[in-house]
């Protein structure tokens, strides 16, 4: 059944545009360090086939990757930069209708920041994929649908 369920989940893709409407993404690579994070306290975030739901994350972003993803009881919040309050929400990968046949995108430490905050949790209920609070391109928030 869960298995099923992630395929659903993958088939209704996010479509990102090719740009945030601010400009260009900030760079990605080693000079990632230099930007504030991002980081969004408190969701219960969705991964891939096989990998256990993580209820109250911490999710750390900086510049256009996934920094540190981890339990709030296990993960240091870092000073500076900024807070979302995630907390009833729903953190899964975003996917792009330009990626090359279906793949399971999952969110992990060094992966790109291209995520979907939803307001209600897609393994209960598949329509709740329709839920969506936000959408992250590159790490930068898009406009709110």
């Amino acid at each position: 059944m869960q298995h099923v369920l992630y395929r659903f989940l993958i088939s209704a893709l996010v479509v990102l545009p090719a740009c945030n409407g601010r400009g260009s993404p900030p760079p990605s690579g080693p000079n990632t360090t230099t930007y504030l994070p991002m980081t969004i306290l408190g969701a219960k975030v969705i991964n891939g086939p096989g990998a256990e739901p993580i209820d109250d994350a911490v999710v750390v972003i900086r510049g256009t990757i996934i920094e540190t993803i981890g339990t709030r009881a296990g993960t240091p919040v870092p000073k500076g930069g900024t807070i979302v309050d995630g907390r009833g929400q729903i953190l899964i990968a975003a996917q792009t209708l330009d990626e090359p046949g279906p793949t399971f995108l999952s969110i992990e430490t060094g992966a790109p920041a291209d995520l979907v905050l939803l307001s209600a949790d897609p393994l209960v209920n598949i329509q709740n994929l329709s839920a969506i609070e936000r959408v992250m391109q590159a790490g930068q928030w898009l406009d709110t649908p």
